[in-house]
């Protein structure tokens, strides 16, 4: 993604709006100025796209332009376009802009320079095909942020027709038919080589399946004022390296093990110890002092021949309320001199041990990270975690968030950022909602989607490594949710450069373990 600069605010359709109307109600800078700036942006991301050889002759370009803003912006490029020597033409694919509108004003002006504009306002244009099929570069400007309907009809047999050509296809704000908040394609949805936004990136851009259709995502510079596009008013951000590395920096020289911190690790149960191996050997990797894992006798004997640098402390039987409260009192007695407890990865799913999950996310005053079974054993009973007394971050997967909060696994998918922002806010806690774009949410409101990782990571274990890198940045003194943006940052980049190394059809989650020193190191040495 290029264009952001030190931005990384994500907007909705009805943020982005505001922020056009406020930059002429309040700036008083004219919204044909917005269009006019689009527009010249568009046309010189074309030549771009088209590369140096392109401007040694004179290459052919369709522009699409539907009726709205979105075809404002199209026919203001067509005409800087023109300008710079491309042999340009606009398929009009909806009724002429209405009088008096800035879309109106660019149309206008276009239709007085010398350029071929094709009445196609039934929306199909593939009676037009063979002439498409000569273009170099295909400007979408069909449908903008505001469509909130299925694409049907003419328009969706001209957008698999875009979609077919050997053209470079460019979007203008987003690809037309997809969501612009939630990234749902919509019927049909062009399958952009390049997508010039404007302003601020549109969160249905970063998000799968909406990031699909994208290609390369170019945030463009329209004048607006930096005051709006930085506005705290907007909570979604796209989360950065220079966020995610900001807590890290070198070893002070003098320094012991103590100075990292000590975690508890509640993990592992006998035909699930490799869970327990995977987070405790991640937290080892990531930088924690010491850690502590509490599991079962059998379950530590397994344990200790793998993860030889973590420590073990073994918890007896936990079927009932009455083993449960013994179970939950060796906790409180291991907290002792601890800066952190995670639990969940691979634990037994007893009523038993259902009981120990809630006490822990309720009790124990340290910082709590809870994970796979843990938040199982926490469905219809996450009052808990509303009354914790210390910070507490949830790292459900999709399956997870739909049994947590009652939604089918499908809504979810449809509004990631709205469900994560919700559920953190409900119950006061940071919230990490894996997946490809995994979701940060604060309990704030805050939220931001992670641009790393890769489907090589879609394998069992990644999200045990993923627990244990969170607990051991917390273990190290970095705030919970500060703690949650790095590690999921970091995770992801590990999973990046294991499938560099190795490819994402053999990745396995010990491979994402293999690399986080290495980002590490990386990071200190940056600072």
């Amino acid at each position: 993604m290029s264009g952001l600069g030190s931005r990384n605010k994500i907007a909705t359709r009805g943020e982005m709006r505001a922020i056009d109307e406020a930059t002429s109600r309040d700036f008083g800078v004219p919204s044909i100025l917005l269009m006019e700036l689009a527009g010249k942006c568009v046309g010189d991301e074309v030549w771009r796209l088209l590369g140096d050889e392109a401007r040694k002759k004179r290459p052919r370009v369709a522009v699409v332009c539907g009726g709205g803003a979105n075809g404002g912006d199209g026919y203001s490029a067509a005409r800087h376009l023109l300008n710079a020597g491309a042999d340009v033409t606009v398929f009009r694919v909806s009724k002429e802009p209405a009088v008096g509108s800035d879309s109106r004003l660019e149309f206008d002006a276009l239709r007085k320079l010398a350029v071929s504009v094709i009445d196609a306002s039934n929306g199909d244009v593939t009676p037009h095909e063979a002439w498409l099929r000569t273009a170099d570069v295909v400007v979408d400007a069909i449908f903008g942020t505001g469509l909130t309907r299925d694409v049907e009809g003419a328009h969706l047999t001209t957008i698999d027709l875009l979609n077919a050509l050997g053209a470079k296809r460019l979007a203008v704000d987003v690809p037309s038919g997809l969501d612009a908040d939630t990234g749902q394609p919509q019927g049909a949805t062009v399958r952009a080589d390049v997508t010039v936004t404007m302003g601020l990136p549109k969160r249905g851009l970063l998000l799968y399946p909406g990031a699909e259709f994208v290609g390369e995502l170019v945030v463009a510079d329209i004048g607006i004022p930096r005051a709006l596009l930085e506005s705290d008013a907007i909570k979604a951000h796209s989360l950065t390296l220079a966020d995610a590395a900001a807590p890290i920096g070198r070893r002070d020289r003098d320094t012991n093990k103590g100075a990292y911190g000590h975690a508890l690790v509640v993990a592992g149960s006998l035909g699930k110890t490799g869970a327990a191996i995977l987070c405790c050997n991640a937290a080892m990797r990531s930088g924690a002092g010491l850690v502590t894992l509490a599991t079962d006798l059998e379950a530590v004997r397994i344990v200790a021949t793998s993860a030889v640098e973590t420590m073990c402390a073994t918890l007896t039987e936990c079927n009932d309320a009455s083993s449960a409260e013994r179970v939950f009192a060796r906790l409180v007695e291991l907290c002792e001199g601890k800066r952190v407890l995670a639990i969940g990865p691979g634990i037994p799913t007893s009523s038993g041990m259902a009981l120990v999950v809630r006490r822990v996310a309720a009790e124990i005053p340290l910082p709590v990270v809870i994970d796979a079974d843990g938040l199982n054993l926490l469905v219809g009973n996450v009052d808990a975690i509303r009354c914790a007394k210390g910070p507490r971050v949830l790292t459900p997967h999709p399956g997870e968030m739909a049994r947590l909060t009652g939604l089918r696994t499908a809504e979810i998918a449809r509004d990631r950022i709205g469900v994560a922002q919700k559920f953190a806010a409900d119950v006061r806690a940071h919230v990490v909602l894996k997946g490809a774009r995994s979701v940060v949410a604060a309990p704030d409101g805050r939220v931001w989607v992670n641009p790393t990782g890769n489907p090589g990571m879609a394998t069992g274990g990644t999200g045990d490594v993923l627990c244990g890198v969170l607990t051991a940045l917390i273990a190290q003194g970095i705030e919970a949710g500060q703690a949650a943006r790095t590690a999921v940052y970091l995770h992801g980049e590990a999973g990046d450069r294991a499938a560099a190394r190795v490819g994402e059809r053999g990745l396995v989650a010990s491979d994402l373990i293999d690399e986080v020193p290495r980002v590490l190191k990386e990071w200190e040495s940056q600072r």
